[in-house]
């Protein structure tokens, strides 16, 4: 066994003392004077390799930890990298705790070392636009930690890392954002417990809610989660189709093979409610990203953006080619599918054999964005005078998989489809030129008009506007002359006004600061009436807290004689019983001493051979007592004793 370490914040006496007397450095070092010397070399060496290698809240940083392990930095080479966004990085969901896979120890997130290698999901949009109120409650938590120390509970180590990231106003993942949106589950906390009411770092459950953010954090999170999670869906890095059906042929579907031939996964037109556009490019951009492979096809779309799907396959689709405005393929059933879970497997089919028109397929993708025109594409920005759609167009460039959903957005065609059938609202793309230029031209043309019209109004209002310029003019000279004098004449009235008012004006204001010394003399009283006032409510509460404490002491007091109460009736029956079997042996003994009594001594003679040959009438006694005492008859009695006492009946 390993000899003793030492333990946190561990006194150097008290851990000599226990290294001293520790059973394994008694065995290896049976010297007294050697094996204090080795026990002060062990705390020595332990607390000078801890110096550095401590978190500042005092928490020993774990030794198979890298030397190189230290707080992230915020500018430089590693600016913006720490283990919360690189690839060994884990959360163990289980203890609330973040480990690193590589060295294997607990970390914390905003710390960082050489071994850094990048997670792009992690490295992924971060937000800081929490609310103020949400700092300021993780600082009011962390402030009650630092002041009440092991008084403050209710948080994971999960917790407090996550009140030091709002309080310091760090930037949090969309995943953080999830954990505390769920945390909402905890609202009941948010207000204190009555009982903690003066102390309310105790309450646990409050101190958790406001080290997540509070009220308002929470709050913030629900909505920034639907917000991200919404930008997220309309952003090309994951883009959904679905699509409706047509009428289909049975030759379509084999329920007995597992498969669906000429199924359509996406049609040139509107992607219904994303505001993206399908064209013949971006059929060709799918071909070309699939690449003759197969991909796989799940039921609906959960977990398709931030989940792993592995094993939720349900079959395949393969066999990719354009049908005049359409992508096709053919799916293929799994026969694991079929035999694990064979009640969805025929729902499927039955729906896509009679009901196809209540679902379709929706094809997950990356893709960027850009501007159809005449000349070639280009870059996503404000929409082109020549844009060909209104609508940008999408240049898809990996797909993921193909998905069973009950929601088209990209057609109006859908599962299966009949090529042969025009649809009437799109047009090709000659024609949307043809009708783009012919548009373009009515356009000049209305310019024109336009510019032609302006030019005749604004030179009639110009005319007007100089004719009422003068009239105003006129007026504004009539009106200065008159309005000089009216001034001087009311000027040296208010001039006669003040030197009688002079006088009066002095008293009155020595008369208001009288009465603003009274009013500060108040206010005096009423801040040392409020200081007193707050004297007594701290010292009610102390006594409230005294209280609290003698009743709980006094409750211990009842429980502990209560048992005493228990323990003591406990010897008294004790007692009685004890009392009883005395009772019972004295009778006893009385009774024996009694046949004693009537028994005479025989004198042997020296014929005699010890034997004792009791005579008739003491035979007699002796049955009628037996008899007496077992309560039985003398004849039962006779038989028993000739049983027990033979030599009685030897006469």
């Amino acid at each position: 066994m390993p000899l003793p370490k030492p333990q946190k914040d561990e006194p150097r006496n008290e851990f000599v003392v226990r290294c001293a007397s520790d059973e394994e450095t008694l065995k290896e070092f049976p010297d007294s004077k050697q094996r204090v010397a080795v026990c002060i070399g062990i705390y020595n060496r332990e607390n000078k390799l801890n110096e550095h290698r401590r978190y500042e809240d005092g928490e020993i940083i774990p030794s198979e930890l890298p030397a190189a392990y230290r707080k992230s930095r915020k500018d430089g080479e590693t600016k913006g990298q720490a283990c919360i966004n690189c690839n060994f990085y884990e959360e163990d969901h289980n203890d609330h705790r973040f480990y690193c896979t590589k060295f294997k120890a607990p970390v914390r997130p905003q710390y960082w070392c050489k071994a850094w290698k990048a997670n792009s999901d992690a490295l992924a949009e971060t937000y800081n636009d929490y609310p103020e109120s949400a700092s300021n409650n993780a600082k009011k938590v962390l402030r009650w930690k630092e002041e009440h120390g092991d008084e403050v509970k209710g948080m994971t180590p999960v917790g407090w890392a996550r009140a030091n990231q709002l309080a310091k106003k760090e930037r949090i993942s969309r995943e953080t954002i999830a954990r505390m949106a769920s945390f909402k589950r905890h609202q009941k906390n948010a207000e204190i417990d009555p009982k903690y009411k003066a102390t309310p770092w105790k309450d646990r459950g409050y101190v958790a809610w406001l080290g997540w953010g509070g009220t308002s954090g929470v709050e913030w999170a629900s909505r920034k989660l639907k917000q991200i999670d919404k930008k997220a869906n309309s952003k090309m890095s994951s883009k959904q189709y679905g699509f409706s059906a047509l009428n289909i042929s049975e030759s379509k579907i084999d329920k007995e093979s597992g498969q669906m031939f000429g199924v359509s996964l996406i049609s040139v037109g509107e992607a219904l409610g994303h505001e993206l556009f399908v064209d013949d490019d971006s059929l060709d951009t799918i071909l070309k990203a699939i690449d003759g492979e197969k991909i796989p096809a799940y039921i609906t779309h959960r977990g398709a953006l931030f989940e792993d799907r592995l094993t939720r396959e349900i079959g395949m689709f393969a066999n990719f080619r354009t049908e005049g405005e359409r992508l096709m393929a053919d799916f293929e059933a799994f026969d694991s599918f079929r035999e694990d879970d064979n009640r969805k497997y025929n729902r499927l089919f039955e729906m896509a054999e009679k009901m196809p028109e209540r679902f379709g397929l929706s094809i997950v993708f990356s893709a960027t964005q850009a501007w159809a025109t005449p000349e070639g594409d280009v870059e996503l920005g404000a929409r082109p005078d020549n844009a060909l759609f209104d609508y940008p167009s999408i240049r898809v460039q990996e797909v993921s998989s193909a998905d069973f959903v009950d929601t088209p957005a990209a057609n109006q065609k859908g599962l299966f489809s009949k090529i042969d059938i025009k649809p009437t609202n799109k047009m090709l793309k000659s024609e949307l030129i043809e009708a783009n230029e012919k548009l373009a031209a009515e356009n000049e043309a209305l310019k024109a008009k336009v510019e032609d019209q302006e030019s005749v109004e604004l030179k009639a209002l110009e005319a007007q506007v100089s004719e009422e310029e003068a009239q105003i003019e006129s007026s504004n000279e009539i009106q200065e002359e008159s309005s000089s004098e009216e001034t001087q004449e009311s000027f040296d009235k208010h001039n006669d006004e003040e030197e009688m008012g002079g006088h009066e004006d002095e008293e009155k204001l020595e008369d208001e600061e009288e009465k603003l010394e009274e009013e500060e003399k108040l206010e005096d009283k009423e801040e040392k009436l409020e200081e007193e006032d707050k004297n007594l409510e701290e010292k009610v509460a102390s006594l409230e807290s005294v209280i609290e404490d003698l009743q709980a002491k006094l409750k211990e007091k009842d429980e502990e004689m209560s048992k005493l109460q228990e323990e003591l009736e406990g010897h008294n029956k004790e007692e009685e019983e004890m009392e009883a079997k005395l009772s019972k042996v004295t009778e006893e003994n009385t009774k024996l001493l009694s046949l004693i009594k009537g028994a005479n001594p025989i004198e042997l003679s020296k014929q005699d051979d010890a034997t004792w040959s009791p005579s008739k009438s003491l035979k007699d006694q002796f049955i009628k007592d037996y008899a007496k005492e077992n309560n039985i008859s003398e004849f039962t009695a006779t038989l028993r004793l000739g049983k027990e006492k033979p030599e009685l009946f030897k006469l």
